[in-house]
């Protein structure tokens, strides 16, 4: 088994691509279709991943992620989270709690709208720029050690042009660098519900979710 294929990882993919991590105020998104680029360094080792996005609501959506020969296929469906992998068609399960599942459904996507999952780190805005011929508005955030750089588009709902990460992560300070370019947005997609279950001759391999704490309580 791979080392991204357990089940910590396959809960964080889910909190952090449905922004359940850092997006504390809930914000209606439209369903739609988008593309990120992300280009650097981790490490000493360089990077170059491409997402692809299909977003229906927070607990359903696809994200199909390739870097190099490698492609992970990520699905979330009520409370069923599946990570795909292509290569030996197996389907890695878990069934989220309930806690979490609610606590997922009533936060904001930050895929393309990372303005919204900063705000709880506290954001800057530095002016407006154009960034590629596109006029934008330029915020800068820190979070967990990290500077990051925000470049939105106004006349496109607020979504992110470019995210750029800089500094030092985790408990070996590990120097990142990361460029992150998103692009080719469809709104109002309509995608058949096959999309969002493992394909056909798939085989499903039952994963236990760990323990660890759930959201906090509302008090």
């Amino acid at each position: 088994m791979r080392k991204w294929l357990n089940a910590g990882l396959l809960l964080g993919v889910v909190l952090v691509l449905s922004g359940s991590a850092s997006a504390k105020s809930p914000q209606k998104s439209p369903s739609f279709y988008g593309e990120a680029r992300t280009t650097g360094t981790v490490g000493n080792q360089s990077r170059s991943i491409v997402t692809k996005m299909w977003f229906i609501s927070n607990t359903m959506y696809r994200a199909d992620q390739v870097e190099g020969p490698n492609t992970m296929i990520r699905i979330e469906n009520g409370t069923n989270v599946w990570l795909l992998d292509p290569k030996t068609h197996e389907a890695h399960h878990i069934s989220l709690p309930a806690n979490i599942y609610d606590h997922i459904r009533g936060q904001s996507n930050v895929f393309g709208n990372e303005l919204v999952g900063l705000k709880s780190a506290g954001v800057k805005k530095i002016g407006v720029e154009v960034v590629d011929k596109v006029q934008c508005v330029h915020y800068q955030s820190t979070v967990q050690g990290l500077t990051v750089n925000l470049w939105t588009i106004p006349s496109q709902r607020n979504r992110t042009l470019k995210v750029v990460s800089d500094g030092k992560a985790g408990p070996q300070q590990i120097p990142i660098h990361l460029v992150t370019v998103y692009q080719n947005w469809k709104w109002n997609i309509h995608e058949p519900a096959t999309y969002f279950k493992p394909p056909a001759g798939y085989k499903v391999v039952e994963m236990a979710l760990p323990m660890m704490p759930g959201p906090p309580a509302k008090k």
